[in-house]
């Protein structure tokens, strides 16, 4: 699978009074330690006749293994050890809650420790 030898693993779970039965394929490559496709299908008994009830599928595409990530991509934000104190101590729920709309500032602005002072 896109260009990658994959080891494939199925499970199927049986049907139970409240549940429907689910099946999980999945094709998973060493090489990169991650898998490249999973199918989740649930299914059912509608008038006797079996039916699918749901499936989803995630596929990986235009993967890229020569590049090395930045460094930076993993170095710890200078506040971050400061947030997690005072997020102990004092948690705030309202801040809390407010994380979608941080995130979505975060994310236009590129900028870990801003987003992490907005919690002191």
């Amino acid at each position: 699978m896109q260009g990658f030898v994959c080891d494939i693993y199925q499970s199927d779970v049986e049907a139970t009074e409240n549940e429907p039965a689910m099946s999980t394929k999945v094709w998973y490559c060493r090489q990169i330690k991650f898998p490249l496709k999973s199918e989740n299908t649930a299914t059912g008994v509608q008038d006797n006749v079996p039916v699918t009830l749901g499936k989803v599928s995630v596929t990986l595409e235009d993967i890229q293994t020569e590049e090395a990530l930045p460094e930076k991509m993993f170095e710890i934000p200078s506040v971050y050890a400061e947030y997690v104190k005072k997020k102990e101590k004092n948690p705030n729920p309202e801040k809390l809650d407010a994380l979608p709309d941080n995130m979505e500032k975060f994310l236009q602005g590129g900028d870990p420790a801003a987003l992490l002072q907005q919690f002191q």
